[in-house]
């Protein structure tokens, strides 16, 4: 695995509450599926024992809700996401862009230090 899908796993499995409410915000899903879209959209596999019991966790929080349903001849759990849900990604995805902004900053900042202190003191 190369460095930086090392370090996408890594952060996508750090955030995988927020990327299993991000995918709930767009429609309603049952577990597999779930499974299919972290795969698809950020490259990550995680199994039925990741995702089922994040599912079941979401839901006891209150940020999904959970209805049965039979497709073809087999029940499976619908999840959408809740007006609490909603308020909830909302909130990650504030906290998560000021966070980025501040490390962008810092960065910016950090550049501008660096190059600061290679002007000579005095002129040449």
């Amino acid at each position: 695995m190369n460095e930086t899908r090392e370090i996408q796993a890594r952060l996508t499995k750090c955030m995988l509450e927020l990327v299993v409410l991000q995918l709930l915000s767009e429609r309603t899903m049952h577990g597999y599926e779930v499974i299919k879209q972290v795969r698809r959209e950020y490259g990550v596999y995680f199994g039925p024992s990741t995702i089922y019991p994040l599912l079941n966790t979401l839901e006891k929080k209150k940020l999904t809700k959970g209805r049965w349903e039979m497709h073809q001849g087999r029940p499976r759990k619908i999840y959408q996401l809740t007006h609490h849900g909603r308020n909830q990604l909302y909130l990650h995805v504030k906290t998560l862009a000021h966070l980025n902004l501040t490390i962008i900053t810092q960065k910016e900042n950090s550049t501008i230090h660096e190059t600061v202190e290679n002007i000579p003191s005095t002129p040449a």
